[in-house]
This record gives C-alpha cells, structure tokens and sequence, in this order.
C-alpha cells in the first residue's frame, strides 16, 4: 500500500519550500500566481489529500455539529421533518451533523461538555432535550460557553419553539366559529402516568391557556378533562368515554392525543364529527390514517432550519446569546369537525 502524498512530497516535486506549498493551499501568504498553479497542477499529479483533521484543527472548526437527545426516549422526540431540515440546512452551509444519544448521567456530570468537544468534534449543540432538562446540564453548557441551541424548549434566548399558547387558541376559535358551545379540553394520554415534577412538557400548559382564554372571551366556561390520580395509561380511554356520555357532554373537544379520542368516541356510540367534533396537535402534516383530523401543525421543519441558522450565527460570533423564536403553528382543516347538532347550550 502507498504512502499518502504529503506537502514535503509536494515541495519537493515543484522545487520549493513546504511552506510555500501551505500558504497556497490555504490561499495565504505571497506567492507568484505561475507558482501556485504549477503547486497546484503537482497536487493533481501526484493525488495529494488535504488532511482534513488536521485543517480543522488549525481553523479551530470541525464543520460539524451535535444534536443532542437523552436516552429517554419521551424527553427527546425527533420527527422526521425536524431531523430532515436539520441535516438540509446544514448540508446547505456545508456542515454535516452528528446524532449523540447520551443518559442523564454523563448530561449532568463534570466531563459531558468537553467529551462533547474532545470525543464527537462538534463546533456546537443543538439539543433536542425538551423538557425534565436536568438543571445541572444547563448550567455545565453555559459555563462552558458551547455555542448551543434548544429545540422546542421556551426558553428567554438561544431557543427555536412553537406557540403553543396561540395554538391552542386559534383551534378552539375554530370550533366556537363552528358553533360548538360545550368545547372540552382534553389532556389525557400518553402523560397520564408522567405525575413526577417537571414531567409535562411546557406546551400542555400553554395550550390549555390558550384555549381558556379563547373559551373566556366567547363567554363561554372552561371543561378540562385532565388527569386525575385515578387514570392510567389503561383505563384512559374508558375515563374519557364516561367524560363524552355525561348528562352535558361535550359536542366538541381539543386534544393533543387524538387516537385516544377517537377510541373513546367509539365505545361511547359517537361518531366523529357527526356527534363530536375534534380538534386536535399534529407534529406530522402527514398523518397516517383516515381520518385527517383537523389540527394545528407544529412548525418542525420550519424550526429545524431557523435553529441551524442561529447555531451558526453562535458559532460565528462567539457568547453572544440570541433572542429565542417562537414560530406559529399552522391550521390545517380536516375531516373531524363540523357544525354541533341539536341543542348546543
């Protein structure tokens, strides 16, 4: 097996020094123009190989950067549409990105960030470690100062995320439109077993209130059908089920967890949107089944892109902090509403 071509092999063909060869590789220094071609026709010749590692050690840039989850799975949900626009953006900018799952353990201890520098080569973070983010994690990555930026986090800066708040707003607007009175905000799922602190992500929060304030100022009262310590993950669709055959059941609900709905819908005799309208949260535009709820779009390839262009503003200009974007969802009509039947008080 040859040897690689090495710039002292490069010099030595074209008659000149190492560092003449350097500087034209780099595009520096003063070096006669019929010089650097004739280095440059030598490289083609002899197939010489920039080493890139060793360039990016000089440059003090790795052209790549991390994306964070933790091996908790619920903690660090990837879509498709966030890791493709991701992984475009950076191709765009000629960065290429590097997945690192890592436990809570090595993300709160003393060496996590400088493993990140030292064993993955990233010029910076961006972390898709949404919510129970351990506060020792978001201390290290601040002291360190590691350009970084947070994936559908609400956080004041360094963050790309959804407004939920508007959200859950404007689908509740959708059905008073409709006609619905009784509208129900239903926040059961998959979280019904999540009750340790910090558990619910921040935009169960922020939905709900959007949702209150839009029921307020249509004059209309709240009904949360939320958890309760009696709910399970097993008897979820049977609690919602009694919720939807009360005395003043609702004839519409706002859902992040559709399928559980509809089930429910079901073995309560209702049928979708005949009996009950349903709006609901989607993170996928393109949803698998045949019912095409209707819903408000996270934003994910809109996020990806917008925190790829913030991270390399960070990396480019070093501790500056970035004001975090809050992107709006976007309405999609479905087939899962429509006007209330009968009597709607």
């Amino acid at each position: 097996m040859s040897k690689p071509v090495t710039m002292d092999d490069i010099a030595r063909h074209v008659g000149v020094t190492k560092m003449t060869v350097s500087c034209t590789l780099r595009d520096t220094g003063r070096v006669a123009l019929a010089t650097r071609e004739r280095i440059r026709q030598a490289c083609r010749e002899l197939g010489y190989q920039p080493n890139a590692a060793a360039r990016a050690v000089a440059r003090g840039r790795f052209g790549a950067v991390a994306l964070l989850l933790s091996t908790h799975g619920g903690r660090s949900t990837m879509p498709g549409p966030l890791l493709t626009s991701i992984h475009d953006a950076l191709a765009e900018r000629e960065l290429h990105v590097m997945l690192t799952r890592l436990p809570d353990e090595t993300l709160t201890s003393e060496g996590f960030v400088p493993q990140i520098l030292r064993e993955y080569l990233a010029d910076g973070l961006l972390i898709n470690y949404h919510h129970a983010v351990p506060d020792a994690m978001v201390r290290l990555i601040e002291d360190h100062h590691l350009p970084s930026i947070w994936l559908n986090a609400k956080r004041d800066h360094d963050a790309v995320y959804p407004d939920d708040f508007a959200a859950g707003r404007d689908i509740t607007a959708h059905l008073i439109e409709l006609g619905h009175r009784r509208i129900a905000y239903h926040d059961l799922g998959r979280n019904a077993a999540l009750r340790e602190q910090g558990s619910r992500h921040y935009s169960q929060e922020d939905r709900c209130a959007g949702y209150r304030e839009a029921m307020s100022e249509a004059g209309l009262t709240p009904r949360l059908i939320e958890d309760v310590e009696s709910v399970t993950p097993k008897n979820v669709v049977q609690y919602t089920a009694d919720q939807l055959t009360a005395a003043d059941r609702p004839t519409a609900l706002v859902a992040g967890e559709h399928g559980i709905v509809r089930h429910a819908a079901t073995l309560a005799g209702l049928a979708i949107p005949r009996d009950l309208s349903l709006a609901a949260f989607l993170v996928d535009p393109c949803v698998g089944d045949e019912m095409r709820p209707t819903a408000m779009i996270v934003p994910n390839a809109e996020m990806g892109t917008r925190a790829v262009g913030m991270l390399t503003r960070r990396i480019d200009n070093g501790e500056e902090k970035l004001r975090s974007h809050c992107i709006p969802l976007w309405f999609k009509d479905g087939c899962s509403t429509a006007p209330p039947r009968g009597d709607t008080s």
